[in-house]
């Protein structure tokens, strides 16, 4: 028998209702301070237990999904076409999808026009007519917009916990993936995917929407609607791919082409960035055991990963020997061919285009490192660039201690540690980008000791 999430969550509730009222019949007839100290450490062993649960759920359907999207249909007889479509989110009834419908190419965001943001919503939402009125609709606020392997899971998880931050119905609770892949019919490694129009992303934030416009404060006797949404797809940073699909591209090279900072800008030019990177080179080896999973063929090792390793950096010099590194850095082919993703983490190749388009007042760079050793102090520093409402240092504490997200799985920890002439490779490789990194934010911690 099957147990939904929600029923196990009830079961928790009501088993931690009656063990209170045990402990309060206990505590009656006992020492009242040590019945209190039991009855917080009962509850907090129940929200560990909960958040334990939620984690799991988050990443088996981001696994599911996951694993759906790389499967292809064996009854295509060989086409390569993809055999699902079930990353479309529900159609929110009545109402009308009037965004590109039925057109067999990506959409052209240049040519959008930017909707009449409301006043009174801290969020970007607008009201959009439909056949019975009309309905809000709003954008992400902010974007947890890279890296892929940085924490970018563990930090959105957190930031979801602030009352001010409603969560769209996405991947993980966060990931859509449009901006670099849906909108171009990308996947991680095909090109062959159904085009994702506007109107299908957008309808991940009709249940945000709904809760910001439920949501009302008064200032000064007018009503005001002070929660966001946002996104986390960690692609966004760096993959590019698809701007030769971009019309405003046609007569254009990857030097001065339009990518998706120009498009984000176009519709959100107040929009909030935040970018978490770490060590490139350890990057790349948790990157790589990560998406092990789910390639046809498992065949994990630290010395596969070294000749993986070598062969991507030849790829790579053998292309840009051919054309040049910003045509190299945007090209799907090399990215699908690559068995390691080295490009993620050339980190300022691609702030650099993020800076040309948003002020620097608008993007937030976080060092892993870091974060994960004083996570309530960047939780408090996004919390401001957010602008939302600081919590309680008790709520605060709770945040930051809850489990980590994404540990590493028992099959890539017995992989073991990388071979050190690897991250001797890794380390030359990517020295003079963390050098550019390091001069740009003027912090030599983005060095990494290279």
């Amino acid at each position: 028998m099957r147990v939904s999430f929600k029923r196990i969550i009830t079961i928790l509730t009501c088993l931690y209702g009656c063990k209170m009222m045990l402990r309060f019949i206990m505590v009656s007839h006992s020492n009242i301070g040590e019945g209190f100290s039991s009855e917080i450490g009962l509850k907090r062993e129940l929200e560990t237990l909960i958040t334990k649960l939620e984690i799991k759920k988050l990443l088996k359907t981001d696994r599911d999904n996951s694993q759906s999207a790389l499967k292809i249909n064996n009854n295509t007889q060989g086409n390569g076409k993809i055999s699902r479509d079930n990353d479309v989110p529900a159609k929110n009834p009545g109402v009308k999808r009037s965004y590109f419908v039925g057109e067999n190419k990506p959409d052209d965001i240049l040519q959008m026009k930017r909707p009449e943001y409301l006043e009174n919503y801290k969020n970007p939402c607008w009201r959009e007519k439909v056949q019975d009125g009309d309905i809000l609709r709003c954008m992400p606020y902010f974007r947890v917009i890279g890296v892929d392997k940085c924490g970018t899971t563990d930090l959105w998880y957190r930031l979801s916990k602030h009352p001010d931050i409603v969560r769209p119905k996405a991947v993980m609770g966060k990931e859509t993936h449009w901006w670099s892949w849906r909108r171009f019919g990308f996947d991680i490694w095909v090109r062959n995917k159904p085009i994702r129009h506007f109107d299908w992303y957008i309808h991940h934030f009709d249940p945000p929407s709904l809760k910001i416009e439920q949501h009302t404060i008064f200032r000064d006797d007018t009503a005001y609607h002070p929660l966001i949404t946002g996104e986390g797809s960690p692609t966004e940073f760096w993959d590019f791919t698809g701007w030769n699909l971009i019309p405003q591209n046609e007569n254009r090279t990857p030097s001065n082409a339009i990518t998706t900072p120009h498009c984000l800008h176009h519709l959100t030019p107040d929009l909030k960035s935040i970018v978490l990177v770490r060590n490139p080179t350890e990057r790349a080896y948790s990157d790589y055991l990560f998406l092990d999973q789910f390639r046809p063929i498992a065949n994990l090792s630290a010395a596969g990963f070294h000749r993986d390793v070598i062969k991507s950096i030849e790829m790579l010099k053998i292309c840009i020997t051919a054309k040049s590194l910003q045509y190299c850095l945007y090209s799907k082919d090399l990215h699908m061919k690559m068995p390691v993703r080295l490009i993620p983490g050339m980190y300022d190749l691609f702030l650099s285009k993020w800076l040309q388009v948003f002020p620097p007042n608008q993007i937030l760079v976080l060092r892993n490192e870091e974060y994960s050793k004083e996570i309530p102090k960047h939780l408090q520093a996004v919390f401001k660039f957010l602008q939302i409402s600081p919590v309680s240092d008790k709520e605060l504490a709770r945040i930051a201690g809850l489990p980590r997200v994404f540990e590493k799985t028992p099959r890539a920890k017995s992989v073991g540690p990388m071979l050190g002439q690897t991250r001797n490779i890794l380390n030359e490789f990517y020295k003079p980008y963390n050098q550019m990194l390091s001069s740009r934010l003027k912090d030599n911690g983005y060095l990494w000791n290279s």
